[in-house]
């Protein structure tokens, strides 16, 4: 199979040299050898093959980075509850608390790069895959964005036109994952603070702010929570949602 393809090759090249005068530039190679390959059954039977397969793997790449997407959010409930239940505990410091955004931050970050690379396979996959179905077309990404696509370009084309049912709302997922980002961060910070005012309340602000260990503690709590408000918008930021 592949000595015909060469064969082909061959010949084909021969005759765009003998018609050009021996010489045969780069781009008429390349394109003289893709038109060849184009008329070689085996080569339409490997191409199509190779299409088949990096379909096949590209699509198990989505599935795998959902799952993971997926597991990421069912670890942050679980890190999270972890985290108020042990730095509820009165006996627990309840700066504990405000580690849990910077935890959290690195875990949305994670989530985003997942959602990333589904968005640039959804796209390799409609653009450079898909088509080549020709007839048989469309494929599933280029049927799922003609039908339920919710990018804002396309409810706008979309104004005058019936709206399929089966269309999911607008920002759906980033506002749920989002929403439990956020949530579970302002948890935090807000028992954290809570704990603090409360022993403040019970000492009766009897804070000698002179001691240096104690104003460094002070300048040092403030800080952390001045910097997990930061966070918590910095995530809510990059939470977001490629696949179109």
């Amino acid at each position: 199979m592949n000595e015909k393809i060469e064969l082909a090759s061959e010949q084909g090249l021969a005759r765009l040299s003998i018609q050009n005068g021996g010489v045969v530039s780069g781009a008429s190679e390349a394109t003289l050898a893709e038109e060849i390959l184009d008329e070689v059954p085996e080569a339409r039977s490997i191409r199509a093959l190779l299409l088949i397969q990096q379909y096949t793997a590209l699509r198990s790449e989505i599935e795998k980075r959902i799952d993971i997407r997926q597991q990421i959010l069912a670890l942050t409930l679980l890190v999270a509850g972890t985290f108020l239940t042990v730095g509820a505990q009165p006996n627990v410091p309840a700066v504990v608390l405000l580690f849990y955004p910077i935890i959290a931050m690195f875990l949305g970050a994670i989530w985003e790069h997942n959602d990333l690379r589904v968005g640039q396979i959804n796209f390799y996959i409609r653009t450079e895959v898909e088509k080549h179905l020709g007839s048989l077309g469309p494929g599933w990404e280029t049927f799922r964005q003609q039908m339920f696509s919710t990018t804002y370009k396309e409810l706008r084309r979309r104004s005058t036109e019936q709206r399929h049912p089966l269309t999911p709302q607008v920002g759906l997922i980033v506002f749920a994952t989002r929403g439990m980002f956020f949530t579970t961060q302002a948890t935090t910070i807000t028992v954290a603070a809570v704990r603090y005012i409360s022993e403040f309340l019970q000492h009766g602000f009897a804070i000698n702010g002179t001691e240096p260990k104690q104003a460094v503690l002070i300048i040092a709590t403030g800080l952390l929570f001045l910097g997990d408000i930061g966070i918590l918008i910095y995530t809510f930021s990059v939470v977001q949602h490629k696949r179109e």
